[in-house]
């Protein structure tokens, strides 16, 4: 079931809510002031949201709070992240939680022992509560089973839609026994296409060898690996209108 934001009335494109999970947040750090605490804790738990595949997203707005500085400090840093790390709906825009940590660690790093430096801790601290809690693990390892479950018809689904009778990279005849789905996005990079036919190709078992071998991970890799082996490269252009690259 979906949640209104407590400030919009846009609705918020997740299913879960931080706020309604069992999250064992840190200890304030000592002499800290509370209502400092409280505002980095709120800014987290209550304006924090997790999707169906146990990605932690956070509402832009709180953002100040949660880096301890100013709304354009926070703002600008933002902008520096790119945009594939943002979900925009209606009014709202949520950042992907481990695209900002990055900037958290800066700010750590950066500040002078004190008071501050201690409050960039605890907000880290809190993230670190949250991506470990049993609630948002549960999440993941669901995902995880259903795209583990799906991945085991690549193969059967890919080859039956397209009538495959040779190795969609060298030509050669299809030993379909031992044939495999080979990902051209690499299958635990890319999750979020991991189950999708069309990023895949079905190859014999020694091109795949190759393929992994080589450690490719996405369509250039693999088109220049095509390049060196003389492999066909007709799937590229195909693959790229498909998943409207540029």
């Amino acid at each position: 079931m979906k949640n209104s934001d407590k400030n919009s009335k846009c609705i918020v494109p997740f299913d879960y809510y931080v706020t309604n999970m069992n999250i064992n947040t840190p200890q304030k750090p000592e002499n800290a002031n509370n209502s400092t605490c409280t505002e980095i804790r709120n800014a987290w738990v209550g304006f924090t949201y997790v999707d169906n595949r146990g990605i932690i997203w956070i509402d832009v707005d709180r953002l100040n709070s949660i880096l301890r500085t100013s709304k354009p400090r926070a703002k600008y840093e933002l902008l520096q992240i790119d945009d594939s790390a943002k979900l925009r709906q209606g009014n709202k825009t949520y950042i992907r939680a481990y695209n900002l940590i990055g900037i958290l660690e800066k700010f750590i790093q950066e500040s002078k022992i004190g008071k501050r430096r201690e409050y960039l801790k605890y907000s880290e601290q809190i993230y670190r509560a949250i991506r470990d809690s049993n609630d948002v693990l549960v999440i993941g390892e669901k995902y995880n089973a259903f795209l583990e479950n799906e991945r085991k018809g690549l193969k059967k689904k890919r080859i039956n839609k397209y009538n495959i009778k040779n190795d969609e990279l060298t030509g050669d005849i299809l030993r379909r026994k031992t044939a495999e789905f080979s990902h051209i996005r690499n299958y635990c990079i890319y999750r979020e296409i991991s189950s999708d036919i069309e990023n895949g190709l079905i190859v014999n078992k020694e091109t795949h060898v190759i393929i992994t071998k080589k450690g490719i991970n996405d369509e250039n890799e693999l088109k220049e690996l095509c390049i060196e082996k003389g492999w066909n490269l007709e799937w590229y252009k195909k693959y790229k209108n498909y998943f409207n690259i540029r």
